[in-house]
């Protein structure tokens, strides 16, 4: 009886883990979005190109995504160290 309700137990914690799992990594995602909106140097009006001030969607998906793995990479280590 006790190793079936370790077993049941086991068998709801794994299923917490993987339920919430994806749902941690969106909340952590869209909260690094919503820190990176705080500062202009990431608003996408106040990109600057090495031609100058044209902005270039390219290129600005490109910085902003870049720098939005940084973090959330940065993130996810002191989260799990």
């Amino acid at each position: 009886m006790l190793k079936n309700k370790t077993m049941k137990v086991e068998n709801a914690v794994s299923c917490c883990v993987n339920n919430l799992h994806h749902q941690m990594y969106d909340i952590i995602f869209e909260a690094v979005n919503e820190e990176m909106r705080k500062y202009s140097v990431f608003q996408e009006e106040n990109y600057l190109t090495e031609l100058g001030m044209d902005t270039f969607a390219d290129e600005w998906f490109e910085f902003y995504h870049e720098h939005h793995g940084d973090i959330m990479h940065q993130l996810m280590n002191k989260i799990t160290n």
